[in-house]
């Protein structure tokens, strides 16, 4: 550009100021290695941690479970030890069996409903919306009156075939 954006600093004078200037730091050369955390309006978070994994139904270890004795836990299925060591049972004094005939319980879904639901066959007719009784806003009105189609008797004479 022909002329500066903003106004030049004044020369420095040789004459110290009236009023005493803090002191800068002196130019080094090494670079500072310090940096600091970029400031945010909101604080920042972490993403919620991941569930533990899910073991799939028909996994062996559904089948350790915690007890006195073998007859204990094969009766009362106390608690389930999936990683199969006794420091999971939460007495001290049970052990991990393995192989017991112990399951978790099933989980529980809703209640089945009275009529069977068939999802329907995509190749087969698209369902479409039900029919309204009120026609859309933009729907054209009939513009002929009734009487416009009166058709004249005589066009609908019969003609005699020769």
């Amino acid at each position: 550009t022909a002329s500066p954006t903003k106004q030049p600093t004044p020369e420095p004078t040789r004459s110290p100021s009236l009023t005493p200037t803090a002191p800068t730091a002196a130019p080094t050369s090494v670079p500072s290695t310090t940096t600091k955390a970029p400031v945010t309006e909101l604080p920042t978070t972490s993403p919620k941690p991941t569930g533990p994994p899910v073991i799939p139904p028909d996994d062996p270890r559904h089948s350790y479970w915690c007890g006195n004795s073998w007859a204990d836990v094969t009766e009362n299925c106390h608690y389930p030890c999936t990683s199969g060591q006794d420091e999971e049972c939460p007495d001290k004094k049970m052990t991990c069996f393995a192989f017991t005939s112990c399951r978790p319980p099933a989980k529980e879904t809703d209640p089945p409903t009275v009529i069977p639901t068939i999802p329907p066959d995509p190749t087969k007719h698209a369902i479409s919306a039900p029919p309204t009784t009120n026609p859309p806003s933009q729907a054209k009105k009939t513009t002929m009156s009734p009487a416009a189609l009166t058709i004249s008797i005589q066009t609908l004479r019969p003609t005699s075939i020769s």
